[in-house]
């Protein structure tokens, strides 16, 4: 471990350096321009991915006992750089790359990017998609995290507009500015929010040391990510990254729930039926005059099917819903046979689900996608995994997307999503979120009225 880095590190206090990470995310293109010219080197900077390495880096290892606080004396360019320098010398992927690389190389690239990729979705994206799948459950999420998704979002929409301002907020002036939204939360129901999604700093590091994560240590797996609001004193907290707090919100809580809901088989079987509905609301929105069911192509009861499909001229595309939530732990640390093993029976299931469609259906060109609620980049890849297994000849024309992945590719017009399918393997599938605008036109129609109901309250209210 270099000695003069971390050193070099604790010249500033944790609150600085959060204060400069948070400064450094909110720049401009033409900003970061003048930091860093090299585009390679500058898309890390673009990644939230990247601060989140950033932060948890602060949080660990510079001064927390000082807490006197210079804003006008925080770290520099070059200070970031030595910050970089210590986290490259440390890092450790912590999964066995080369065992994964000699089993299947489409496994260990797909591993390999989820740590480097697996923050890239538009805010928007992840907004609507809390609204969506969560507004039906604001009983549960009352029990569990003290405010109902909306509520959260109010939370959430205060801060994002205020996301340059690098000044701790108080618990009571926060309540105050909510309740101008929601006269329903209380100080009992937002501190109970907090307790969930905030840690302090002391805490951080005891909890990051329970988990073997030391100095020289650069584990994979961030607390910030779980606990993206920073406790201080005196009732004081701080968000040093809205794009991390915003992912926590709206994809860390269904790992939250899965975990500590008593009744988890009810509450999968439940939210199973809510995952399928929004896709089948996301799908319909963009392809409402093709879209089919297949109940109504296969009704006899005996016959498994999947969701829906689209049918277009001679192009059909069949969908296929699985709630099969691997988190990162799974992701980061299984090796890739286990992986494999973790997916397979869902996937055979599926597979099944899409022929049986396939066999009704008349079209020349016959796709299929299989939607997992798991935020993975380049699931696309895990197909060919199990081409040697199946009895199905059609799987060079089946993909598995994440939902996050689903999202970016089902709004586009359907025969460029024909052209995506048609690109042969053996020039590599471009990722979806390359490929595509990122942007979904549906969820960001229901983050805008969610954004006019708020503002109708705060008028309301005035």
């Amino acid at each position: 471990m270099n000695k003069t880095l971390i050193n070099h590190i604790k010249k500033y206090t944790t609150f600085e350096w959060l204060v400069f990470i948070k400064i450094l995310e909110n720049k401009s293109d033409e900003e970061l321009k003048k930091i860093e010219p090299n585009d390679i080197e500058r898309y890390n900077l673009q990644n939230s991915n990247w601060y989140s390495k950033l932060l948890d880096l602060a949080l660990r290892l510079s001064d927390y006992e000082n807490t006197k606080v210079s804003l006008d004396h925080l770290p520099r360019t070059h200070d970031y750089r030595k910050f970089i320098s210590f986290y490259l010398k440390n890092y450790d992927s912590e999964s066995n790359f080369k065992a994964d690389l000699d089993y299947s190389l489409d496994l260990a690239i797909t591993k390999y990017m989820y740590e480097q990729n697996k923050h890239y979705a538009p805010y928007v994206n992840d907004m609507g998609r809390l609204i969506e799948l969560y507004n039906t459950k604001a009983r549960l999420f009352q029990e569990f995290f003290g405010l109902t998704p909306k509520q959260i979002l109010c939370f959430f929409t205060l801060n994002n507009e205020k996301h340059d301002i690098y000044e701790p907020f108080d618990l009571a002036n926060m309540l105050r500015l909510l309740k101008d939204y929601d006269k329903k939360i209380t100080e009992k129901k937002l501190q109970n929010f907090l307790d969930v999604f905030s840690i302090s700093i002391k805490n951080y590091r005891l909890k990051a040391k329970e988990l073997g994560i030391t100095k020289d240590k650069m584990k994979s797996i961030r607390l910030i990510e779980q606990y993206p609001i920073v406790k201080l004193e005196n009732n004081f907290y701080f968000i040093p990254s809205i794009n991390i707090l915003l992912e926590s919100l709206s994809y860390k809580i269904f790992t939250i729930l899965d975990k500590e809901v008593k009744s988890s088989k009810s509450f999968k079987q439940s939210f199973g039926n809510t995952f399928e509905n929004y896709l089948r609301r996301l799908t319909k929105f963009s392809h409402d005059k093709y879209f089919y069911e297949c109940d109504e192509l296969i009704k006899e009861k005996s016959n498994r099917k999947a969701e829906f499909y689209i049918q277009k001229d001679d192009n059909l595309l069949v969908v296929e819903s699985k709630l099969l939530h691997i988190d990162e732990n799974i992701i980061l640390h299984s090796s890739a046979i286990d992986l494999e093993n973790k997916f397979k029976e869902t996937i055979f299931s599926a597979l099944e689900q899409i022929d049986s469609c396939f066999k009704k259906l008349d079209a020349l060109n016959k796709y299929g996608v299989i939607v997992i609620h798991t935020h993975m980049p380049m699931l696309e890849n895990f197909i060919r995994l199990f081409k040697n297994k199946s009895k199905y000849d059609f799987l060079d024309n089946v993909i598995i997307l994440s939902v996050i992945d689903y999202e970016i590719m089902i709004h586009s017009p359907f025969e460029e999503i024909v052209e995506y399918f048609k690109l042969p393997y053996a020039n590599e599938k471009s990722q979806v979120a390359l490929y595509f605008e990122q942007k979904n036109k549906f969820l960001e129609t229901r983050v805008l009225e969610f954004g006019n109901d708020l503002k109708d309250r705060e008028e309301v209210n005035e």
